[in-house]
């Protein structure tokens, strides 16, 4: 009994001296430095982000896919490669930034168009103008069918048609001077009708319903005046 109770202290400070002992051999744990992710990594989730529902998400992403490196656009090149049929105008708008903008049909086109006129940003909606033109002269039957149509863009194709010297959209666009879904509408089929007519029969841009009618009527008469001219000028 005497020697255990000799022994005790003796163990304890052995028991002692080897947990000190392990905890100070312990090893530690080498964890491997992740990887940066690849630039196909990176574009594929920018063009997520691009074509998702979050309208400050997809421009921030549109900024960044807009200004990629060599890398980057061959990441992105490839990326479009494996979606040949998207043709989102957000999508567009990136792959032109960069020169990749695949065929588009003309409804894709004017569908572009329309998103950029929409942008908050001034360039884009300049650009857009630019391409509502540019269709309008190629292909005037496009806008003037949208015209008839309610929806958001109509005051950008009616503009585009007057500067385009579409004469033929003057029936589509006294229908939206008479009828706008808005006086931005009304306005701009007011300044297109001025510039296909000429100054002097360029319609109000406000007024009651009786001065509307009026202005209307008078870019009637000179539509059908112009019209008998051209057809009494082609051959019989």
């Amino acid at each position: 009994m005497g020697a255990r109770l000799l022994l005790a202290p003796v163990l304890a400070t052995l028991a002692v001296g080897v947990a000190c002992g392990s905890a100070a051999t312990r090893m530690p744990i080498d964890v491997p430095a992740g990887t940066a992710p690849t630039p196909e990594a990176l574009v594929e989730a920018d063009v997520g982000r691009l074509l998702g529902s979050d309208p400050a998400a997809s421009r921030d992403a549109l900024r960044t896919l807009a200004s990629l490196d060599a890398r980057g656009v061959a990441a992105l090149s490839a990326h479009a490669a494996r979606v040949p049929a998207e043709r989102d105008p957000r999508w567009l708008e990136v792959l032109d930034a960069h020169g990749l903008v695949p065929p588009v049909t003309p409804e894709q086109r004017l569908a572009w168009a329309l998103w950029q006129v929409a942008e908050p940003e001034p360039g884009r909606v300049m650009a857009g103008q630019a391409r509502l033109v540019s269709l309008a002269r190629t292909g005037p039957g496009l806008l003037v069918a949208r015209l008839a149509s309610p929806g958001t863009g109509r005051d950008a194709i009616a503009v585009a048609l007057g500067d385009a010297g579409r004469i033929e959209a003057v029936p589509a666009l006294l229908a939206l001077y008479r009828q706008p879904g808005s006086p931005r509408e009304r306005r701009a089929a007011a300044l297109a009708l001025g510039r296909l007519a000429g100054d002097d029969l360029r319609p109000r841009a406000e007024g009651g319903p009786d001065e509307v009618e009026a202005d209307a009527r008078r870019i009637d008469a000179w539509w059908h005046a112009q019209k008998e001219s051209v057809d009494a000028q082609r051959p019989s």
